[in-house]
């Protein structure tokens, strides 16, 4: 907690100076300056609208509801690793994910990255339900999580392919999950982001105006998953049995989560339009976290030194540059 609060009311840097002029008019112009302005949907910055409006505008009661969205999902990667798996993987999900960079840096930034994030696991959660027990709360967790992420930010919604593709791929997870609800739920899903389609198809028509990152960094994911990467390799190499289907088909859609974020946006900018940045990656984080739990539980202690030392030694270098670099460990006012 300390790691966010420290330079929490620092000066915006410029985009978030974008989301106080969005929120600064009444109702109707949030929406409009959202959807003219923003490029995106008004659903973070309604909330911020709703929320500055009862405190008052300043740098601390702009960011707090990113604070907030990021506990929520500390806590409920927490809930989905430990009825997927244990109480041991929650606690281990939650702790790596309540200390990853990338989390600390959202979860104080007015923007909607935080947001997209607890959707994203809210998702993730309500689809495991879903096949594990086939509870229609679940289901409907999962509408919720999918749409809200689209309604957050549009370019983060390709990490649903991984859930797609588990779907088809795993036939224990239809065994609950029927597929005549997967597809209704899909259509509902659909239905509650059909408003945001042409908003999306005109960014896709002018995804020119979208390439200012100048030179392509196809490695741009590293800094967010790399203090994961020897977790989840070691699990690999120590490997143990699920104790259920479920179990092993989540992991695995968890990994398509992950491997299915990046490939879309790279092939995006072989047609012309550069992506390739942290902020559109953002969500991997809650997958890449998920699978690094998971693997800590299958290496030997003998050698639980070298992948801790190596995560120890990531995290350290990556707050000491931003400190150094920022004057906050969340880089909060960095302009």
């Amino acid at each position: 907690l300390f790691l966010r609060l420290y330079g929490m009311n620092n000066s915006l840097w410029l985009d978030e100076f974008g989301t106080l002029w969005t929120v600064e008019g009444d109702f109707l112009q949030v929406v409009r300056r959202a959807f003219s302005f923003q490029g995106q949907s008004p659903f973070y910055y309604l909330i911020v609208w709703a929320w500055v409006h009862l405190l008052g505008i300043s740098e601390i009661t702009l960011r707090l509801p990113s604070l907030l969205f990021g506990i929520g999902t500390v806590y409920t990667a927490y809930r989905l690793a430990g009825d997927l798996y244990d109480k041991r993987a929650g606690v281990i999900t939650a702790c790596f994910l309540w200390i990853a960079p990338a989390m600390v840096q959202t979860s104080v930034d007015a923007r909607p990255y935080a947001l997209a994030l607890f959707m994203a696991v809210i998702m993730f959660y309500g689809f495991a339900h879903a096949t594990k027990t086939g509870s229609r709360s679940g289901r409907w967790w999962f509408i919720m999580g999918a749409a809200g992420l689209f309604s957050a930010h549009y370019l983060l919604i390709p990490i649903a392919i991984g859930i797609a593709i588990g779907y088809v791929w795993f036939p224990t997870l239809r065994e609950k999950y029927l597929p005549i609800n997967f597809a209704r739920d899909l259509g509902i899903q659909l239905l509650l982001v059909v408003w945001g389609l042409p908003q999306l198809f005109q960014l896709l028509g002018n995804r020119g105006r979208l390439s200012w990152l100048g030179a392509s960094n196809y490695l741009a994911f590293f800094e967010l998953i790399g203090p994961f990467i020897v977790w989840a390799l070691a699990g690999f190499f120590f490997r143990r049995p699920f104790d259920s289907g479920v179990q092993r088909a989540m992991t695995w859609v968890f990994f398509w989560g992950v491997t299915s974020q990046i490939p879309i946006l790279q092939l995006l900018d072989l047609f012309g339009t550069n992506l390739l940045h942290q902020r559109y990656m953002l969500v991997i984080v809650v997958p890449a976290v998920l699978i690094a739990a998971i693997a800590l539980n299958t290496i030997p202690r003998n050698i639980f030194a070298v992948p801790l030392a190596y995560w120890l030694i990531f995290i350290g270098v990556s707050f000491a540059m931003d400190f150094k670099a920022y004057g906050a460990f969340s880089r909060a006012g960095f302009q």
